[in-house]
């Protein structure tokens, strides 16, 4: 998340600073647009259903719980693009010990 926030800063100060060095010499840019990881920083930490923030409310309850997590997670952002929820893997038991 930190490597998101820091490269949506760096997209906006740099690429914005470029865009407009490139207009004031009146070099063409169509069709150049710089990257935008806003919808990540947003999946992560928009208000109130960012991911972060149901986190911190779960762990807020008395009675929170993975499955409930899970079942919020799903309900706010089961259409977002970048979210995915994996499938459960059947665990496998542990290895015996070499002996």
């Amino acid at each position: 998340f930190a490597n998101e926030k820091l490269q949506a800063h760096f997209n906006a100060a740099v690429f914005a600073s470029a865009l407009a060095d490139y207009e004031r010499e009146g070099i063409p840019l169509s069709g150049i647009s710089p990257p935008d990881n806003t919808p990540v920083v947003d999946l992560f930490d928009a208000r109130p259903h960012g991911l972060f923030h149901l986190l911190q409310e779960e762990c807020s309850l008395g009675q929170g719980s993975d499955a409930s997590l899970l079942s919020k997670l799903a309900a706010h952002h089961k259409s977002h693009p970048l979210f995915r929820i994996p499938r459960a893997r059947a665990r496998s038991a542990a290895p015996a010990p070499a002996a």
